[in-house]
């Protein structure tokens, strides 16, 4: 029965439904827990997003701050990121998705990239960086 309760509480947390703990104030999660708010919050007030667009940009963000939190990138209220780290985080990325997939992760880091540089969390613009894979045509 506990296990079952485990699973459910799980499953929960995954659709969002049941708030995550709050991280420590000052840590690098927490950091990227603000970014994230933010960055909601700039999306919404200049763009007339979808709500499947908007959590999408979210949560390709999401991802890349985590990525920057385990790798130390993330640090006092900046992001110590240069080009290479964006390339390995495209790298590692890409592994394992498709060409077209691929193309929406790049298009959503691009648009992250950005308001991490207009917000002073990145001190360069590395979005015109970020290279997407060629997209065939019939």
């Amino acid at each position: 029965r506990e296990g079952r309760a485990a699973v459910q509480r799980y499953l929960r947390e995954l659709r969002g439904s049941v708030p995550k703990r709050p991280a420590q104030i000052g840590s690098p999660a927490a950091l990227a827990v603000t970014i994230v708010d933010d960055y909601r919050r700039h999306l919404i007030a200049t763009k007339d997003l979808a709500t499947g667009t908007l959590n999408g940009r979210l949560q390709e963000a999401r991802f890349f701050l985590q990525w920057c939190e385990r790798r130390a990138l993330l640090t006092g209220s900046t992001l110590a990121c240069i080009a290479d780290d964006v390339d390995a985080y495209q790298r590692e990325r890409a592994d394992s998705v498709r060409r077209t997939t691929c193309s929406s992760i790049t298009r959503r880091l691009r648009e992250a990239l950005r308001f991490l540089h207009r917000s002073g969390r990145l001190s360069v613009d590395l979005s015109p960086r970020v290279i997407s894979p060629r997209q065939y045509r019939d």
